[in-house]
């Protein structure tokens, strides 16, 4: 009898091993993937608007970033770029309204930093281009709510 019920003692902590395995197994690489993309920078003050009231403004491109936007710097904390793996926002949430955007671009071309003016919609998102034509490379401020381009702007020239 008592080895009966010692038999069912150990099997019961096994099952919650086994159990909390299988859960870590499938929340993990979750935790992970949702803690490695970089959040947006929202550069004005107050609770965080909702998405038809505030404009973003977005880059694909893994070799854009964006260093300021009007007078406030896009730096992640030393902690927050090794976590992120980068340096610079690339995501960023403003008010509606005029607003001056620093860019650096930086790939096996092109090493530039450029500053493009705009002016921001409620509620659209704009993404940062860039392409090479006729040697030179070409940044495009596009606003994804009506696919227009908005800026278009020339950078350094690579003949």
């Amino acid at each position: 009898m008592d080895f009966a019920h010692d038999h069912n003692m150990t099997r019961k902590p096994k099952r919650i091993c086994c159990w909390l395995a299988k859960i870590l197994i499938i929340t993990l690489p979750i935790i992970i993937c949702i803690g490695c993309s970089a959040p947006s920078f929202r550069v004005y003050e107050g609770p965080r608007r909702p998405s038809f009231s505030a404009s973003r403004i977005i880059t694909e491109n893994e070799k854009i970033w964006f260093t300021q936007i009007d007078n406030v710097y896009l730096e992640y904390s030393p902690f927050k770029a090794s976590w992120y793996n980068k340096k610079y926002a690339q995501d960023v949430e403003v008010l509606p309204g005029k607003h001056l955007l620093y860019i650096m671009h930086r790939d096996l071309i092109t090493k530039a930093n450029l500053r493009v003016a705009f002016e921001a919609e409620a509620g659209h998102t704009y993404e940062v281009e860039a392409s090479l034509e006729k040697f030179t490379t070409v940044y495009r401020v596009i606003d994804l709510n009506t696919s227009k381009t908005i800026v278009k702007k020339y950078g350094p020239s690579m003949d």
